[in-house]
């Protein structure tokens, strides 16, 4: 209970900066584009293994609240994510020599190589959110435009489908893409959410080809192997990664 506690709070933090402001997205203008050289691309994945979404209990929902109520769906939701964990793990297990972060930074990398004026040459895989990790990367790039992702992946309550998210922001390095932001403002720090030349939120679901219940689920992709995750988990990183360069390509003209 308490490693699932500490992986929400991580990725909590690690989606903060770039999902409270909603996900309307912003696009890159059609004019900025030949002011970008080369753009910094970092990709943060701040999970070591998958893990699977609980069906939160609705007790004091329906009854209408209560503090017994409250009570009785923090004892089922402890009881669900324990049960789920002991079907985790030998899921796990069968994915030790699996590395969707790496599998996904080298999908997109391919995908944004496709894209000419943005000139993405390296994508940086980072395994942990740093504070600050805006400014620092920012201070210390000296391309055009900095692009963040921080992505998320896990089972749906059922297994029976991989969801992936990943947020993106980019923004401007040089001088002359500060008139293109979505917000201008005249505050000290050059990475308020409104700073960016780009936002955007990815989600992808990939069904697993199950039809079972939770449990019958997760026996199947424990018994194979995990290769029908595997197989999921790819297909979702190229999905998603194809997804990115498309988003990254419209203006908002042909986004409407």
């Amino acid at each position: 209970m308490l490693n699932m506690l500490k992986l929400w709070t991580i990725l909590a933090v690690a989606f903060l900066t770039v999902a409270c402001a909603g996900t309307t997205p912003h696009y890159v203008d059609p004019a900025a584009r030949a002011h970008i050289d080369e753009v910094d691309a970092y990709l943060a994945v701040a999970q070591d293994e998958i893990y699977a979404e609980i069906r939160p209990s609705q007790t004091a929902a329906a009854a209408g609240g209560g503090l017994l109520f409250a009570l009785i769906d923090a004892s089922v939701d402890t009881s669900r994510t324990k049960k789920t964990e002991e079907l985790m793990q030998p899921i796990r297990d069968a994915l030790i020599d699996y590395d969707y972060a790496e599998v996904l930074r080298t999908n997109i990398l391919s995908q944004l190589k496709t894209i000419g004026w943005l000139n993405v040459k390296h994508v940086e895989l980072e395994r942990a959110i740093e504070d600050n990790r805006f400014i620092k990367r920012l201070e210390q790039s000296s391309a055009s435009a900095i692009l963040f992702m921080t992505a998320d992946y896990k089972l749906a309550p059922d297994f029976d489908t991989v969801k992936a998210r990943i947020s993106l922001i980019m923004f401007p390095g040089a001088d002359s893409l500060k008139r293109f932001r979505e917000t201008l403002d005249n505050n000290e720090n050059p990475t308020d959410t409104g700073d960016n030349i780009y936002r955007n939120d990815i989600i992808v679901d990939m069904p697993l080809g199950l039809s079972g219940d939770k449990q019958s689920n997760a026996m199947k992709l424990a018994e194979s192997k995990a290769e029908i995750l595997k197989k999921a988990l790819n297909r979702s990183a190229k999905q998603i990664s194809i997804r990115i360069a498309e988003d990254i390509e419209l203006d908002e003209t042909s986004a409407i």
